[in-house]
């Protein structure tokens, strides 16, 4: 297979695993919170009764290491085709309850890897597998359809990359995803087209539909209709098998959204909107989507940052594959509908936010919920609520003193609540005999929080953002000049264009907010942008391009480029030590440093940043939200989440880097570009864990994080960079204006 075709593959697992790990962002919902408005406000703070399903585990199905790759109902059996990271397939086949479990392994020499399988009527299972092959010196995928009876005998393997359509031998013609139709057998969407297979007559064109991005789901919806949906595209063809007549984005599943789409195994379509809010059937006659689960009310999977791959049994039962915090389709449950009068009454504590809130403190919200006889915590989203401007509404409910219990809170804002008795001093808490006083925040961090010495916010996780670059090229340096980068870049021989991973002069808007304690003083009221610092890194920041050209614009291939050295400087976003490790075992392939932001004062500039909440000091629930604390601070975290801000909890995650990793843990590997293949990682260093945990814990600032100072900078540099006024002529305007706001909302 082409290397390209490779890439697009590992490019659809990553665009699908986002989607798995974290929804969330202004998607608009149900019609009543489209409106906005305090009938959505009080409906959003409600129990909705009507669409309350209950989550059972079903045990005995999946084995470790395992997730649900494809699932589906054929007549009253649930198939399910089970792998592993690793490249283990398995088929297997049970009654709902969980009972009566058939398995076979899918036979492959190497790793077998599968998106799509289809089911006949007679038992057979049809799965299209990506196969790895590896020997010492090289590496080659092929990519198969194989039948199987419902012993687990083969009954033939195709080889697709050799294999061409009747009509066409143009490379790529590959079947990207099959299904089983009782009329037509086999179906397989090809880049050229809809075609059905047997082993008599090969491939046989069946409708000239050309793919128009990557396919996520290929159903059967009727008799002879047939749903396919490119997710990169957010769109999808309704297709008529009989008069081949194709609608595109048929009304109700237009590209507003993003779905994931299943059957009860016959006509019945169930639509999961990708914005987290539950399950829908489809209504095909009428193009409307009826409501039947709400994920967040139901606390099922992780509430309303929920993914499913899903069978249904009718509209009141499911059996889904359920994305855990772990980041894979992990979890194989039923969701039955619970009767609205035996929904139990709980009392409501409110949770507001307008950017969302990571998959793990969702996550523990969703187990507080589900231990809970009497509260439930209820996510109220701005976003959601007012979509045409959420922030405005949140602040003014907020200062208004409409706000919820506990409530999401940035930083620029945090001094002013504080001042007007808004938020509930913690501070009492987290001393010793306090009801927080067991929980060691990380020191930084618990400055970070703090307001003229009280704490007004807690951090349940956080990521940080440094730039790293080669021990060697650092010198021993723990910070740059603009003048060491440049001189750097020039002994290299190399330029701006790709030096620091693909920067421009537009990428000033993300730069410039790392230096912000540098040019805002909030607590004074003060700023100092007409200083040399600001000056120096508006000229450092126009020595890049006005745009990227060629490969330096391919994202996709950066790791070749700091392996040879043409890439210096990488500008990183850490979420866990294993991107670390990536880092200096899988790109450098040597020792890094933490160097900072480049500045002229010699300090080293990084940023933390991470989901910050407060609680309101008019809450009536004080002790039931300190519970609430307690889990989101003291969570394990998942594979896929953040470092914690607990310090013992913190450290742990470090030292698991130490450890040797199972050859079938999931986590143990990382895509290394030169050999385009995941490899293990190897164990770090006492050394290099210590090396690290010094650094995370130097980082003392947010940055700045205020969006309105954010639109001044960015509104008055663009003529800076535009060759329309000099630096300092752009330093003095933001310096009046940002001035003028701070006296104005400190």
């Amino acid at each position: 297979m082409r290397k390209t075709e490779i890439l697009k593959r590992v490019l659809s697992s990553m665009l699908a695993f986002t989607f798995c790990i974290t929804t969330s962002g202004c998607g608009q919902k149900d019609d009543m919170v489209k409106a906005g408005g305090k009938e959505a406000l009080a409906q959003a703070e409600k129990i909705d009764k009507e669409h309350i399903f209950k989550q059972e585990d079903i045990k005995g199905i999946l084995e470790d290491g395992e997730e649900v790759a494809v699932i589906d109902r054929k007549d009253d059996r649930i198939q399910v085709i089970a792998q592993t990271d690793n490249g283990k397939c398995r088929f297997v086949s049970f009654n709902p309850d969980g009972s009566d479990a058939k398995s076979f392994d899918i036979k492959s020499e190497n790793k077998c890897f599968t998106s799509s399988a289809a089911f006949d009527n007679d038992g057979n299972v049809y799965i299209r597998c990506l196969e790895r092959i590896e020997s010492e010196d090289s590496e080659e995928d092929k990519d198969y359809l194989i039948k199987y009876d419902a012993s687990g005998k083969e009954l033939y393997r195709l080889d697709l990359t050799k294999e061409a359509t009747k009509d066409s031998s143009e490379e790529g013609s590959d079947v990207m995803a099959i299904t089983w139709h009782e009329k037509y057998g086999l179906i397989c969407h090809m880049t050229k087209g809809i075609y059905t297979y047997d082993e008599k007559n090969g491939f046989e064109k069946l409708v000239d539909l050309k793919a128009s991005g990557t396919i996520s789901d290929l159903v059967k919806v009727s008799d002879n209709q047939l749903l396919i949906y490119y997710i990169n595209e957010s769109e999808a063809d309704m297709v008529n098998l009989d008069t081949k007549e194709v609608v595109k984005n048929p009304e109700g599943l237009g590209s507003e959204s993003q779905y994931t789409f299943f059957t009860d195994g016959g006509s019945n379509l169930y639509v999961s909107p990708l914005d987290g809010s539950g399950v829908y059937k489809y209504d095909m006659k009428t193009s409307k989507l009826d409501k039947l689960l709400n994920y967040s009310d139901s606390n099922v999977g992780l509430g309303g940052q929920t993914d499913i791959r899903a069978t249904a049994l009718s509209d009141n039962e499911f059996i889904a594959g359920l994305c855990s915090d772990s980041g894979y389709y992990d979890e194989l449950v039923r969701l039955t509908k619970v009767d609205p009068k035996d929904v139990v009454d709980k009392t409501i504590i409110t949770l507001g936010t307008v950017w969302g809130i990571d998959s793990n403190s969702n996550g523990q919200i969703v187990q507080f919920n589900r231990s809970s006889d009497k509260y439930m915590i209820k996510i109220v989203d701005y976003c959601e609520l007012y979509p045409e401007d959420p922030q405005k509404q949140f602040e003014l409910d907020i200062l208004s003193g409409k706000a919820p219990d506990i409530f999401s809170v940035s930083e620029d804002m945090l001094k002013n609540y504080a001042d007007k008795g808004i938020l509930m001093d913690l501070t009492p808490a987290f001393e010793k005999d306090g009801a927080l006083g067991d929980v060691e925040i990380l020191p930084n961090i618990a400055e970070m929080v703090k307001i003229d010495g009280n704490t007004y916010s807690f951090m349940p996780s956080f990521y940080f953002e440094t730039s790293i670059v080669r021990a060697k090229f650092a010198g021993g340096k723990k910070s740059l000049t603009y003048q060491d980068c440049d001189n750097l870049i020039k002994s290299m021989g190399t330029d701006y264009s790709i030096a620091f991973g693909g920067l421009k002069k537009s990428s000033f808007e993300y730069i410039w907010p790392f230096y912000g304690d540098k040019f805002i003083d909030r607590k004074n009221k003060k700023c100092n942008f007409k200083g040399p610092e600001f000056i120096d890194l508006l000229n450092f920041m126009n020595k890049f391009p006005d745009e990227l050209k060629g490969s330096d614009a391919d994202y996709l291939f950066i790791d070749d480029k700091y392996m040879a050295d043409e890439a210096l400087f990488d500008i990183h976003t850490f979420y866990g030590i294993d991107d670390y490790v990536r880092l200096k075992q899988m790109v450098f392939h040597d020792d890094i440093e933490f160097v900072g932001l480049p500045n002229n004062s010699g300090d080293n500039i990084a940023v933390i940043r991470g989901d910050a909440f407060a609680v309101n000091s008019s809450t009536s629930h004080r002790d039931e939200i300190y519970d609430l604390i307690r889990n989101m601070l003291l969570s394990q975290r998942g594979d896929f989440d953040k470092f914690s801000t607990v310090k013992p909890i913190f450290e742990e995650q470090l030292q698991e880097a130490l450890k040797e990793r199972s050859d079938d843990d999931r986590m143990a590997y990382a895509y290394d570009q030169s050999k385009q293949d995941l490899v293990k990682m190897k164990p770090l260093t006492q050394d290099e864990i210590k090396k690290f945990y010094d650094y995370v814990l130097s980082i003392k600032t947010q940055g700045c994080n205020d969006s309105s100072i954010c639109d001044i900078v960015s509104e008055e540099t663009s003529a800076f960079f535009g060759g329309q006024k000099t630096a300092e002529e752009v330093a003095d305007l933001i310096q009046n204006r940002v001035t003028t706001y701070l006296n104005e909302n400190s």
